[in-house]
């Protein structure tokens, strides 16, 4: 299937891949966009409620601290079946993150010029002030 694997805890999150259709005209190669999660105490299997945005496979990928998984390159199948290179990063966010998270990824896009002490003046916690 040539999908990737990055662990995560005690998870592996299996991604992508390419399989083979039996149809009237032959055998018809595809790429697979699901996403599972394979739990490595009790080897059980679960789908993921988050695909990723088009079928790709030979891709790399890698769960970084913010709870998303980062896919880059691959290849896929164009329209004529054949295969086709990406260049293209993708980020999957396949926890769902506090609100406290995400009210601080917004405000600290949106809020980034402020200094420290200004944000403690205006009340933002100390434990996310030290990430900055």
């Amino acid at each position: 299937s040539s999908g990737i694997n990055a662990e995560y805890g005690g998870y592996v999150i299996v991604t992508g891949g390419q399989a083979q259709m039996e149809t009237m005209m032959g055998e018809t190669n595809f790429a697979l966009s699901d996403m599972w999660l394979f739990d490595l105490e009790y080897s059980t299997w679960s789908p993921l409620q988050v695909q990723l945005p088009q079928g790709i496979f030979f891709h790399s990928g890698a769960v970084a601290g913010d709870h998303c998984l980062y896919t880059f390159g691959g290849s896929t199948y164009n329209d004529r079946g054949t295969v086709q290179r990406l260049n293209v990063l993708y980020k999957i966010n396949f926890y769902v993150p506090s609100l406290v998270e995400l009210a601080w990824t917004v405000f600290h896009e949106e809020f980034k010029h402020l200094s420290r002490l200004k944000m403690v003046e205006i009340g933002v916690p100390t434990y996310l002030i030290h990430r900055v």
